[in-house]
C-alpha cells in the first residue's frame, strides 16, 4: 500500500474538514484496481507535487481558482502528461467530496507531450544490423519488440513457456518493473507485476522468422527467461542501456526504448493492418487509443490510397 502518514481514525472528522492530502491517501489505501506500479507513480506525486502546494489545505477550502492555479504552477516543470495524471489523481479521490465544478480547469496544449519517437526504415535497419552484430539478448529483445510492439518490461517479463510454438503465437502475462520497496520507502526492488483483471494476458500471433529465431535461440538456452540468460529476469534499465549502445553503434540518434513500440504500429499500419487488430496486439485498452495516438499516420495513408485511385474511362 502507499507508504504515507496513516490518517488517525481514533477521532471522527467530517470530509469536509479533512486534509486533501489525507483524502487522497486515504483513497489509494483503498482503490483495489490501482496497480501495484500505478500506486508508486502517484506515491511520488504527492510527495513532490501535492503535498507541498495544498500543505494543510482542507477539501472545504479546494476551489477551481486554487485547482487551475496548481495546474499553471506545474506548468514549469511538468509535461502536461504528467499533470493530467496527477489532476485526474486528485479528481478520483476527491470525486464526490467537493463540487465536480471544481475539476472544471484548463489545461496546457499537450500536442507535443506525445509526440511520438520512431525510426525510418533505415534507421529500423541500422539498428536490426547493429543488434545481430551484438550478441542474442540484443538480437532477440530488438527484434521481438520492433516485430510486436511488447514493452521493454514485457520483454523482460518473457518466459520460454509463454511461446507457443505450435500455435505460433506469444502470450503476454507479465510485466518486470523496479519499484519503491514494501520494506523500506528509500529503496526500490524488481518485481514481476502479472497481468490480471481488468490487463488480462494478450495473444500476439508470431511471423514464421521469429518462431525461428527463437526455436535457434532457445536450442542455446537453458534457462527460463527468453532474454536474460539466467534464472532472472534482465532488469528494465540494463536493457535501455544495451539499447542506447546500439543505437550509438548504428550511427542512429538517441530514441527512448519505447521508440521500438512506436515503430512497430507505424510499419504496421503502412502494411494495411486495421485498428482493432493493431489495438489488441498493442494491448490497448481501445481502439480509440490506438487511432489517437497515431492519427497521423492513417492521415498519410489516406492521401496514399488516394492517389492510388485512377479513372476507369481513362
Amino acid at each position: 500500500m502507499v507508504a504515507v502518514n496513516k490518517v488517525k481514525t481514533d477521532i471522527f472528522v467530517p470530509i469536509a474538514d479533512q486534509l486533501i492530502t489525507n483524502m487522497i491517501v486515504q483513497y489509494l489505501n483503498t482503490a483495489t484496481h490501482i496497480k501495484k506500479s500505478t500506486l508508486g507513480v502517484y506515491q511520488r506525486h504527492i510527495e513532490s507535487h501535492i503535498t507541498p502546494y495544498f500543505e494543510d489545505m482542507c477539501c472545504h477550502q479546494l476551489n477551481k481558482g486554487i485547482l487551475q492555479g496548481f495546474i499553471t504552477n506545474k506548468l514549469a516543470g511538468l509535461s502536461p502528461t504528467t499533470i493530467r495524471s496527477i489532476f485526474y489523481l486528485i479528481k478520483n479521490a476527491l470525486k464526490g467530496q467537493v463540487s465536480l465544478d471544481v475539476f472544471v480547469v484548463e489545461f496546457p496544449n499537450d500536442s507535443n507531450a506525445d509526440e511520438i519517437e520512431s525510426f525510418s526504415i533505415n534507421e529500423q535497419k541500422s539498428l536490426e544490423l547493429s543488434a545481430k552484430a551484438s550478441d542474442n539478448i540484443n538480437y532477440v529483445g530488438i527484434t521481438l519488440c520492433l516485430y510486436t510492439g511488447i514493452r521493454i518490461g514485457e520483454l523482460c517479463g518473457l518466459l520460454w513457456k509463454d511461446v507457443d510454438f505450435e500455435n505460433q503465437s506469444i502470450h503476454i502475462r507479465r510485466t518486470i518493473q523496479r519499484i519503491k520497496s514494501a520494506k523500506s520507502d528509500s529503496k526500490t526492488e524488481i518485481t514481476s507485476l502479472e497481468y490480471h483483471g481488468d490487463t488480462p494476458e494478450r495473444i500476439i500471433p508470431l511471423p514464421q522468422f521469429i518462431l525461428s529465431l527463437l526455436e535457434e535461440h532457445q536450442s542455446n538456452s537453458v534457462n527460463d527467461y527468453i532474454i536474460s540468460g539466467s534464472d532472472k529476469p534482465i532488469e528494465p534499465r540494463n536493457m535501455q542501456y544495451r539499447f542506447k549502445r546500439l543505437l550509438k553503434n548504428a550511427n542512429v540518434s538517441p530514441r527512448g526504448f519505447n521508440a521500438t513500440r512506436h515503430t512497430f504500429a507505424i510499419r504496421a499500419l503502412e502494411n494495411g493492418f486495421d485498428i482493432k487488430t493493431l489495438s489488441e496486439i498493442l494491448g490497448h485498452a481501445s481502439p480509440l487509443v490506438t487511432l489517437a495516438r497515431y492519427s497521423h499516420v492513417l492521415s498519410e495513408s489516406k492521401r496514399s490510397s488516394m492517389e492510388s485511385l485512377v479513372p476507369l474511362h481513362w
